[in-house]
C-alpha cells in the first residue's frame, strides 16, 4: 500500500513522532469510556455474570453511542486549527501527506474499534427485536460504524459547519445505502435458488462475513481517497488515480452482481402469495395471488386486492394488473392474451397494448387451440354449481352447453378431438364429447389414487405438444403429476417427488411439452425440475403398435 501512494520507506522517525503527537493529542477521548468499562467488569463480577444481556432500550443505546464515538473519534483527527496549522507545515517539509492520513485515520479507527470490541465481549446485544432490513446483523453494525468514522474523518478536513454535516449525514446514508444495496442482491439471488436451511455453508459465510467485511473495507477507502484528494488541493478528478483506482471497484463490484444476478437467476422469482398460475414457453409465466396474505382469503366471499404478474426467464415479475380477488390465469395458445378471473367475473388480458376485456360471470376458462373460443364455467345459485358457456371472442356471441350443474375444479378443452375434460370436486375425471353430447368417466389408478380436489387444489396443464393433460397436486409433502393420455386415455401417475420442502396447496407450473416443472417451497421460493416419467414409455409403446396396425 505505502508503494501505491508513493509513499518514502525511511519514514520511521516522522511514523513515531506522529503516532506520540496524535496519542498525546486524543488521550482524553481515546481514554474516555474507560470509567464505564470498569465499572461494567466490576458490576458482572459482583453478579457472577461473564456477559450482560441488553434489552431492546439497551441495544438501541448501545448503537446510537457507538455511532456518537464514531463521529466524535473521525472529527477529532483535524478537529481545531493547531491541526491545519500543523498540518500546513508538514507539507511544506519532506513528510508524505499519505504520511499523515494514515497515522491520523487508522490510529483512531483501531482505538474506535478496539473499544467496541471489548465492550461487544460483555455485552450482548438483541438486534432480533430491532426492527431492522432482512439481512442485518452485527457485521452491518460493524460496516456502519466504519462508514460513519471515516466520513467524520473527511469532515473534520472541511471548516464549514454546513458541509461537515452534509458529508457526515448524507455521504454516510449513500455509501450505508449503495452497500446494503449490492448485498441485498447477492442475498435475493441465493434466497431464489435455494431453501434457506440448505443454503451451502461456504455460500452462508460469503453472505454473512466476506461480502459485508469487503465492502467495509471499500467503505473506508472512500474517505481515506477523499481525505487524500481534499489534501492535493482538489486536482482534477481524473487526474488523480486513486480515485479512479476505487471508482474501479465499486463499479466492478456493481457489474459483478448484475451479471451474476442475470446467469444464475432462478426460473421463477419467490413469492409466497402465488394462488395459481400458467407457463408459456414464449410468453414466460403469469401468477396470481393477493398483494398482502390474509388468512380471511381462504374465504370465498372476502374481497381481496390481488395482482397479476408476470416474468420471463432471467429477470424479476413486473406486475401487469390489479383487481379484486385474481385468479385462474391462462395464457391464449399463441401467448398474447391472459384470460383470468376477477371477483367472479371473466377478463381477457392483451399483454402488448395491455387492454382488459370484460365479460360476464365466469370462474374457469379453457382455451380452443386456435384461440378464438373460450369455454367458462359460471356460477349459479348458492350452492357452489357451475354451468358451462361457449364464447365466442370474435363476435362476442355465447352458447350453453348442454351439460347438467355441478360442482367443477378446473377445465381443459381438446378442441382439435372435440373433448372437454372437466375435474369436480371428488375423485372424478369426466370428459365431455361436444360433438355427441355424450359425458364418459376417466378413472386412475388403483393403487394411486388422487387427493379430494375440493381440498387439494390441482394445477391443470393440456400440453398440446405432448398430448397429454397434466395434474398437478402438492399433499403431504408429496408431489404428485397425473397424466392422461390424449391417444389412448390411459390415467397414469407420471411424476411423483417426496420432499418436506414442499408448500402444500402451492401451484404447479408446467411447460407446453412437459418436459419441466416448477414447484413451490415452503419458503415462498420456487424449486425448477426437469420432468422424466412412465407416459414418454407409453407413448412410444401406443405409437409402435399404431404402426403395426
Amino acid at each position: 500500500m505505502l508503494a501505491a501512494f508513493n509513499l518514502p520507506l525511511k519514514t520511521g522517525s516522522q511514523w513515531f513522532l506522529l503516532l506520540i503527537k496524535e496519542l498525546k493529542k486524543n488521550r482524553f477521548s481515546f481514554l474516555a469510556p474507560l470509567p464505564l468499562f470498569v465499572f461494567f467488569i466490576g458490576f458482572l463480577k459482583i453478579h457472577h455474570q461473564f456477559q450482560f444481556e441488553l434489552g431492546v432500550s439497551g441495544t438501541w443505546s448501545f448503537i446510537v453511542v457507538s455511532i456518537i464515538m464514531a463521529m466524535i473519534y473521525g472529527l477529532q483527527c483535524f478537529s481545531d486549527e493547531a491541526d491545519h496549522k500543523t498540518l500546513d507545515f508538514i507539507l511544506t517539509r519532506p513528510v508524505s501527506p499519505y504520511l499523515i492520513i494514515m497515522i491520523k485515520y487508522w490510529l483512531s479507527f483501531l482505538v474506535l474499534f478496539g473499544w467496541f470490541i471489548l465492550f461487544r465481549i460483555f455485552l450482548a446485544l438483541n438486534l432480533t427485536k430491532i426492527p431492522l432490513p432482512d439481512g442485518i446483523g452485527i457485521e452491518w453494525l460493524y460496516l456502519a460504524l466504519a462508514i460513519v468514522y471515516g466520513m467524520s474523518f473527511l469532515a473534520g478536513l472541511i471548516n464549514k459547519g454546513l458541509e461537515r454535516f452534509f458529508v457526515i449525514t448524507v455521504m454516510t446514508g449513500l455509501i450505508v445505502g449503495v452497500s446494503y444495496y449490492l448485498w441485498k442482491k447477492v442475498f435475493e439471488l441465493a434466497a431464489a435458488n435455494y431453501y434457506w436451511p440448505d443454503i451451502p455453508p461456504y455460500l452462508e459465510n460469503f453472505l454473512a462475513k466476506t461480502l459485508p467485511l469487503y465492502l467495509t473495507i471499500l467503505g473506508l477507502a472512500t474517505p481515506f481517497v477523499g481525505a487524500i484528494w481534499y489534501l492535493r488541493s482538489r486536482v482534477r478528478l481524473w487526474n488523480f488515480k486513486p480515485a479512479w483506482g476505487l471508482l474501479g471497484f465499486w463499479l466492478g463490484t456493481f457489474l459483478l452482481i448484475m451479471s451474476a444476478q442475470n446467469i444464475l437467476a432462478p426460473p421463477l422469482w419467490p413469492d409466497e402469495n402465488v394462488i395459481s398460475g400458467d407457463w408459456r414457453d414464449q410468453s414466460g409465466i403469469v401468477l396470481a395471488g393477493p398483494v398482502e396474505w390474509r388468512p380471511q382469503f381462504l374465504n370465498k366471499t372476502h374481497q381481496a386486492i390481488c395482482r397479476l404478474t408476470l416474468s420471463r426467464p432471467g429477470h424479476k415479475p413486473r406486475v401487469i394488473y390489479k383487481g379484486i380477488n385474481l385468479n385462474a390465469p391462462s395464457f391464449s395458445p399463441d401467448g398474447k392474451t391472459i384470460a383470468f378471473s376477477e371477483n367472479g367475473r371473466l377478463q381477457l388480458y392483451d399483454i402488448k397494448s395491455q387492454k382488459i376485456r370484460k365479460f360476464g360471470r365466469g370462474e374457469l376458462a379453457t382455451w380452443s387451440e386456435d384461440g378464438k373460443k373460450i369455454i367458462y364455467a359460471e356460477k349459479i345459485g348458492q350452492n357452489g354449481l357451475s354451468q358451462l358457456f361457449l364464447l365466442n371472442l370474435h363476435n362476442g356471441q355465447k352458447a350453453r352447453l348442454s351439460m347438467p350443474p355441478c360442482n367443477m375444479a378446473g377445465l381443459a378443452w381438446d378442441s382439435l378431438r372435440n373433448h372437454l375434460y372437466i375435474f369436480g370436486f371428488d375423485r372424478e375425471l369426466e370428459c365431455l364429447d361436444l360433438k355427441t353430447k355424450q359425458v364418459r368417466g376417466r378413472s386412475f389408478e388403483k393403487d394411486v389414487q388422487p387427493q379430494l380436489f375440493g381440498i387439494i387444489h390441482s394445477s391443470l396443464k393440456l400440453s398440446r405438444k405432448a398430448d397429454l393433460l397434466l395434474i398437478g397436486q402438492v399433499f403431504d409433502q408429496t408431489l404428485r403429476i397425473f397424466a392422461l393420455d390424449l391417444r389412448n386415455g390411459k390415467v397414469t401417475l407420471a411424476q411423483e417427488k417426496d420432499d418436506f420442502r414442499l408448500k402444500t396447496n402451492g401451484p404447479i407450473l408446467m411447460n407446453d411439452n412437459f418436459t419441466a416443472l416448477i414447484y413451490q417451497r415452503l419458503d415462498g421460493s420456487f424449486g425448477y425440475e426437469a420432468t422424466y416419467s412412465k407416459v414418454e414409455e407409453s407413448h412410444h409403446h401406443y405409437e409402435g403398435a399404431s404402426e403395426e396396425d
